[in-house]
């Protein structure tokens, strides 16, 4: 299972959800995308929180709230925090990466049981030769209420 986490605003959660499709796509992998972080609404300095965004899409998604990521106590080093969420979270069989690590070398680390990627992924790189079918996943969704469309049509019958 690969698990990816979503965070940042619509334009990172696209890049984040189009990493995943492509994974699953050449690896025949299922994959699951982290809502944790988005949910977590603390308190934090010089931080903006930010919402789940792909919900304006008509996307097939696999949310699961890994809530054991958000427990971690900042004394901890990296190292120790992600030994801990593997080990704890994702069962032992779990690998983490971050952006930057080997991401376009994941043919040597499919053969683990759970991979948990975390980053932001704002390259075309790591999906382009899945980029039509990506793409062709993505739809907005009809969101418009009664009181928008009432709205639409008043604009459209206005002289400006």
């Amino acid at each position: 299972m690969i698990t990816i986490k979503l965070q940042g605003g619509l334009g990172n959660q696209l890049f984040q959800f189009a990493v995943g499709q492509a994974i699953s796509l050449r690896y025949s992998l299922p994959v699951q995308f982290d809502i944790s972080f988005l949910e977590d609404k603390r308190e934090r300095a010089h931080f903006t929180h930010r919402d789940f965004e792909l919900a304006a899409f008509s996307l097939n998604l696999n949310l699961v709230n890994i809530e054991g990521k958000s427990k971690f106590k900042y004394p901890l080093t990296i190292a120790h925090k992600l030994k801990y969420f593997c080990k704890t979270v994702l069962g032992n069989g779990a690998f983490v990466f971050l952006e930057g690590d080997a991401i376009l070398e994941i043919k040597k680390i499919i053969n683990y049981k759970n991979i948990y990627l975390e980053g932001f992924w704002q390259s075309e790189k790591y999906f382009i030769e899945y980029r039509d079918q990506i793409l062709n996943q993505i739809s907005v969704r009809n969101l418009i209420t009664q009181v928008d469309d009432s709205l639409r049509k008043q604009i459209e019958n206005t002289e400006s």
